[in-house]
């Protein structure tokens, strides 16, 4: 499964996410069957994330670059260098990290997780 999920994820990288791509992939690899892969260490949105293939969120940044795109390019358009930002219900950070690179060395970022 693990090889199944670098091409897809390789071939996710040339072609984007064209309509019915996420669709033909979740039948390809579902989250359910990789369980035994563990963590797999990207460097997605030039941050570095420790993702589960195993679970929504890290099978989408393992299989697609990204989770929740459109909430992407929101914190790039309105979070500033030099911002502060909060990330309540940070999970497993994924949002966190990329309000810390939209704020910079001189922005603060606060995350906190049930």
């Amino acid at each position: 499964m693990r090889k199944t999920i670098e091409i897809l994820a390789w071939v996710s990288s040339v072609i984007g996410k064209p309509p019915g791509w996420e669709r033909l992939v979740r039948l390809i690899a579902p989250p359910e069957r990789c369980r035994d892969i563990g963590e797999i260490c990207l460097m997605r949105d030039g941050v570095m994330f420790l993702a589960q293939p195993s679970v929504p969120l890290g099978w989408n940044v393992a299989l697609f670059g990204t989770y929740e795109p459109y909430f992407r390019d929101i914190i790039r358009a309105v979070l500033p260098a030099g911002g502060v930002a909060l990330d309540i219900g940070a999970n497993v950070g994924w949002h966190t990290l990329l309000m810390a690179r939209s704020v910079g060395e001189t922005g603060r970022v606060l995350a906190a997780e049930a």
